[in-house]
């Protein structure tokens, strides 16, 4: 299982990158569109030829469609503020500000199920959560010449941590009645609707005939990617691991952004900004340090199922 977990820790930071470059040449409905089309296409395919059944039984069950379409609501959130964070910040900042869903997550996690709240230590997760709100603060204004964009960008980032721990904590109850790639292929089939109308209204679908084609490339590819990375993936962890091991597994996210923007983008953060970066990814990691036994132990007994 560590393997894969490391495979987990190095594939979804790509897509955040592949989304900041995206954004250069594409509104957020459009984008979201293009890439969830394709995506929800590849789920879908996967799920028909190698999930049949459990994608039938998903799709005869009133309840459990409900709750997608639930979490659906709260991934078109998610999508929307992450792309429009995304593209007034960098690929780094995004990841750094995101892993603050760790104790916020957890959090809920706590007030809402009863196994993830008894592997939580409260002093070191109330000291981390301080820490990791510090941090974040402390990478968001510490950035040179802070415009209205840059601020703009920084509250949909917020956005996104939010819709993005409710998302998490829907995905749980959702991932142990469905398998996660069918109630992966059915939500981002339903995003994908809702961007395309929303495209219509607001984006611009004719924008794919007008930018290179190594940008079309990157951006029907990255769909694929993307979904089958940072949704079907995610879910899979979730349900093998549980939410807190998950979070742990992400707080590499920026690191790993940060290697890959550098080399593609030629972003980089301040060195103050570095410092409290560390001081976001430390706070998190306390958060969930009184954890660890209980969490491994899940993790092996996962295994062995």
């Amino acid at each position: 299982m560590a393997p894969l977990l490391g495979l987990y820790m190095m594939a979804q930071p790509v897509v955040t990158v592949l989304v900041r470059y995206l954004s250069f040449h594409f509104d957020a409905v459009t984008m979201n569109f293009y890439r969830l089309f394709t995506g929800s296409i590849a789920l879908l395919l996967i799920c028909y030829f190698a999930l049949g059944d459990d994608l039938k039984r998903t799709l005869r069950n009133r309840r459990q469609m409900g709750r997608i379409a639930l979490f659906t609501v709260a991934s078109v959130v998610f999508l929307y503020s992450f792309v429009k964070g995304t593209a007034r910040t960098s690929a780094v900042i995004t990841e750094l500000t995101l892993i603050l869903r760790v104790p916020f997550t957890v959090l809920l996690a706590t007030l809402i199920f009863a196994d993830e709240r008894k592997i939580i230590t409260s002093r070191k997760f109330i000291l981390g959560a301080l820490l990791a709100a510090g941090g974040t603060a402390g990478v968001i204004l510490t950035q040179r010449d802070i415009t209205w964009e840059y601020s703009l960008g920084s509250l949909f980032l917020l956005v996104t941590v939010v819709a993005g721990s409710l998302g998490t904590l829907l995905k749980k109850k959702l991932v142990f009645r469905s398998h996660p790639l069918c109630v992966a292929g059915l939500s981002t089939a339903m995003s994908c609707i809702v961007f395309f109308f929303a495209s219509l209204i607001w984006g611009d679908l004719g924008k794919v005939a007008r930018v290179p084609t190594f940008t079309v490339a990157v951006l029907l590819l990255s769909g694929v990617y993307g979904m089958i990375a940072g949704i079907g993936f995610n879910l899979f962890i979730i349900r093998k691991v549980g939410i807190v091991i998950s979070r742990f597994v992400e707080l590499g996210w920026p690191l790993a952004a940060g290697i890959y923007s550098y080399f593609l983008l030629r972003e980089i953060l301040t060195s103050v900004q570095m410092v409290f970066g560390a001081v976001l990814i430390c706070g998190c990691f306390l958060a969930l340090s009184g954890n660890r036994r209980a969490g491994f132990t899940r993790l092996a007994r996962n295994d062995v199922v």
